[in-house]
């Protein structure tokens, strides 16, 4: 094809015949520009040298196709920021504010649009993260101030690494501003203060010379949504500040450390009744232990922020179908259930004996053997009439749905007490529900405690 000569005097005059600045709303057929010519658009400049097989310029637009071997740059003193609608070429900023854009022929796409961002180089900043949400236990979205690409491709992004509490991503993807990370594996350990680490390979998706590095952006990005949080969680307290009663129904995966989130000042301490102490004498729980099914544990928290105490089952496998302990002191002690509700699971195939099944294997019998306890108190936050069986209340309120927790903090008003003659009768009782926590006065050492699992309640073992 021969292209057409056009010097800049002849398409000045041409522009000024129509009475327009520059080229606008011209359409032309296999140019070459032999000087730098304006547009109209903008401020912007096509240089001396560009080749283009059509070019039609509209108000705020330019289209361009170009054959093989042939290219167009646009040019803008003021650094306004071009945008083309497929991702051939990007806008550079250069260091003195100005800006250019070279289209190159692309055999996927010869024709394309350019228009103007709506920005300049002297006032685009680097886009920061506005949101991180964990979509599914493998999938998080993270939303930034402006549209991003890659600084290079998907492939570069993942080499490089990104993490999220220790787990890598298997893939990722940009729609806007919107980045979406699926995880190689479920992401476990997420807590309050976990932070994704995005590498330096995202950029600005109008100015390649902004990108999102750790000097010049927030790539640590601390999650607080606690709705997405604890549902990669099976269990979830919230520690208020002041004493907290808590019990675990099930196997756990770690340590009391690496369960929850401590931020300054709030200072937690952990403690329990050992078997072999009995008499209500508390122990401090080392930090590197694990919550045991059956135990009961206080908790308490000084300093005015709540923290988020979130437990995971271990593998079915490793969930027996009964837990059990025994007690070797005469005295007090602290225990939690099994399952939520166990009694009202049972349903008719244990009819009347209320609470009492959770504690038949201290319950003894009237011709053989004294029981083993005489009476528990039920700590927990909850409604005050607490009777189970035939007592009209609901259960205890101590699980929030909106954020998936349980409130832990001990409530005087709703400390219940019964003896073990109320335990037995079917319409009096202790509600007892998983996560809760109770103290039993045990009367005859040793005494074993069964808890029975079941699927029932909040929980699916």
């Amino acid at each position: 094809m021969i292209k057409k000569l056009i010097p800049i005097s002849v398409i000045l005059a041409l522009a000024m015949t129509v009475g327009l600045v520059g080229l606008a709303n011209a359409a032309w057929n296999s140019v070459q520009f032999t000087a730098n010519t304006p547009t109209g658009v903008e401020d912007l400049i096509i240089t001396s040298g560009s080749n283009v097989d059509t070019i039609v310029i509209g108000t705020s637009t330019i289209t361009v196709t170009l054959a093989s071997g042939s290219n167009i740059t646009f040019t803008s003193a003021n650094g306004n920021i071009m945008k083309l609608d497929h991702p051939i070429a990007t806008n550079v900023c250069n260091a003195g504010g100005d800006s250019f854009l070279t289209i190159p022929h692309s055999a996927a796409y010869p024709t394309v649009i350019l228009r103007l961002a709506g920005t300049t180089c002297s006032v685009a900043v680097v886009p920061t993260i506005t949101s991180v949400v964990i979509t599914n236990s493998t999938t998080v979205t993270v939303t930034f101030s402006k549209d991003i690409d890659y600084l290079t491709d998907a492939a570069a992004f993942k080499a490089a690494v990104v993490s999220f509490g220790g787990t890598g991503i298997d893939s990722s993807s940009i729609s806007g501003n919107v980045l979406t990370l699926t995880f190689a594996s479920a992401l476990t350990g997420i807590k309050d203060d976990s932070k994704l680490v995005l590498p330096a390979q995202i950029r600005d998706a109008d100015d390649v010379t902004k990108i999102i590095t750790a000097v010049t952006a927030v790539t640590n990005q601390v999650v607080t949504d606690l709705a997405t949080i604890n549902q990669l969680y099976d269990f979830v307290f919230v520690i208020q500040t002041g004493q907290n009663f808590v019990s675990v129904p099930y196997n756990v995966t770690t340590t009391l450390a690496n369960s929850y989130v401590d931020p300054s000042p709030t200072s937690i301490t952990i403690f329990t009744i050992l078997d072999s102490a009995g008499g209500g004498t508390f122990s401090g729980v080392l930090s590197s232990a694990v919550f045991e099914p059956l135990d009961g544990y206080y908790i308490n928290s000084t300093g005015s922020t709540d923290v988020y105490l979130r437990l995971k089952k271990t593998a079915a496998a490793s969930q027996s179908l009964s837990f059990e302990r025994t007690f070797s002191a005469v005295g007090w002690h602290i225990i939690g259930v099994a399952s939520n509700n166990v009694s009202n699971s049972l349903g008719n195939a244990v009819a009347n004996l209320g609470d009492a099944a959770v504690l038949s294997s201290l319950a003894g019998t009237a011709s053989l053997i004294s029981p083993y306890y005489d009476r528990v108190v039920d700590i927990a936050v909850g409604l005050s009439d607490d009777d189970n069986i035939g007592g009209g209340a609901a259960a205890d309120s101590t699980y929030d749905s909106t954020d998936a927790v349980y409130k832990a903090l001990l409530d005087d008003d709703f400390i219940v007490t019964k003896v073990k003659a109320e335990i037995d009768l079917a319409t009096k009782g202790i509600e007892f529900n998983h996560g809760e926590a109770y103290f039993i006065y045990i009367t005859l050492a040793p005494a074993k405690y069964i808890g029975e699992k079941v699927n029932t309640g909040n929980l699916t073992l």
